[in-house]
């Protein structure tokens, strides 16, 4: 037969609930030895009664164990801590750097600039200047040749016959 599965409820008689936690709390360090006699298992158990009273179990011994792990636990905060603080340390340093460096890329870039600016300027004026004279040669060229063409000529409409058109 199997067992019925119980309600689990607050038990409103002092008595009755006394006497509940007496043999839970038997059956739990029972199932806590049988745990403590693996190989490199450690156990604790802590438990509070309804009246207040802490009962405990622990395998060595409960002091220990809470002591050794909680001193684990410590080391590892700190070694994670000490990592953290070297982490913000390289990064405030990085930043640092970028800062010192951007600035001198800054200026650097700025001198560029403005050495292409000036070199833009020099360019334009050379352009302008060629262009001058290339306009001023222009004209007179155009000059001669409105005196050479036949202004007739210009203005004269003739069909435009294709090459291979045959009559």
């Amino acid at each position: 037969m199997a067992r019925q599965k119980r309600e689990i409820k607050f038990i409103e008689n002092e008595r009755s609930r006394l006497s509940t936690f007496q043999r839970r709390q038997c059956s739990i360090f029972k199932k806590a030895d049988e745990l403590s006699k693996i190989p490199d298992v450690e156990v604790c158990v802590l438990l509070v009664s309804p009246t207040n009273i802490p009962h405990t179990f622990g395998k060595p011994s409960l002091i220990k164990n809470v002591e050794r792990n909680l001193m684990k636990e410590l080391e590892r905060l700190e070694m994670h801590e000490e990592i953290l603080r070297k982490r913000n340390q390289e990064e405030l340093e990085k930043s640092k750097m970028k800062e010192k460096v951007e600035l001198e890329d800054l200026v650097a870039f700025k001198e560029k600039l403005e050495a292409l600016q000036a070199d833009r300027r020099r360019r334009h004026e050379e352009m302008k200047a060629s262009a001058s004279l290339l306009l001023l040669s222009e004209e007179t060229t155009n000059k001669k040749m409105k005196i050479e063409a036949d202004p007739r000529e210009k203005y004269e409409l003739r069909p435009r016959i294709p090459r291979n058109y045959v009559e």
